[in-house]
């Protein structure tokens, strides 16, 4: 079994209070924290308790937890959006599989990807501002973009999606090697937004990134933040997310 902090797992029910045909035959779930010689694991909690003892890895079986489906996810992303009155909103996870478009209940959805429920990326555009839509550029399975003419404006969308924590490092790389190509095809005269899931926490404290932190955040960052602030930073842009106060449990993600 490999040591992956994203497998949930289940070990088997070792209390003794409940007893019966009712009682649980497995406990869980719980991540794998470090693999032990001889088969030993260390498990922690889903809340990031570390561990106190190990278990045997025969007592431990892989739970996949039951991912929402396409239809649901792409419902929920229309009624968040019709909702908040949004007229374009970056989506990841679309389940959707190819390099297609699909109309959606007044929206226009763009998508790009390669396996299906894995990775994908789109681009929602309400219906006042599809017919602005002049061209639509599918990177890969992480990183699309589309550009709007809006009168004498111009607007590029970015949609992102950066690998998770661990993953493969040459992964990553050929992310934010992506999304730097994009961001410097496109002129400082034009107008640039990034949405995105970027896999990190950028922190509470803007420390040395003042001009990219808006100093609204939560906790302290780590690798994945700073990366995105260091990319923030490199290209003058805003992590405009963190210009603004928000309710403590919609701060997690930053």
């Amino acid at each position: 079994m490999e040591k992956d902090c994203f497998s949930f797992v289940r070990k088997y029910h070792q209390c003794q209070e409940v007893k019966g045909k009712f009682a649980p035959n497995w406990k869980g779930p719980y991540i794998i924290r470090k693999i032990l010689p001889r088969g030993a694991l260390y498990l922690g909690d889903i809340e990031g308790n570390d561990p106190k003892t190990a278990v045997n890895a025969n007592a431990v079986k892989r739970c996949n937890p039951k991912q929402p489906g396409k239809k649901k996810v792409q419902q929920k992303g229309k009624r968040n959006a019709q909702k908040r009155k949004v007229n374009i909103a970056c989506v990841q996870e679309t389940r959707w599989a190819g390099s297609k478009e699909r109309n959606a209940d007044g929206y226009k959805l763009w998508y790009s990807g390669v396996v299906r429920s894995k990775n994908e990326v789109g681009i929602l555009v309400d219906r006042d501002l599809r017919g602005s839509v002049v061209e639509v550029r599918r990177v890969n399975n992480r990183l699309m973009f589309i550009k709007l003419v809006i009168g004498e404006c111009t607007l590029n969308v970015v949609s992102a999606y950066v690998p998770q924590t661990g993953l493969d490092e040459e992964v990553k790389r050929r992310f934010w090697e992506g999304l730097d190509e994009i961001v410097r095809s496109i002129p400082l005269t034009k107008r640039l937004f990034i949405g995105g899931d970027f896999s990190g926490h950028i922190g509470a404290a803007a420390g040395s990134y003042g001009e990219v932190h808006g100093d609204f955040g939560l906790g302290d960052s780590n690798r994945g933040g700073t990366s995105l602030l260091d990319f923030a930073k490199a290209f003058e842009l805003v992590i405009a997310n963190s210009t603004f106060p928000k309710r403590e449990e919609y701060l997690v993600t930053f």
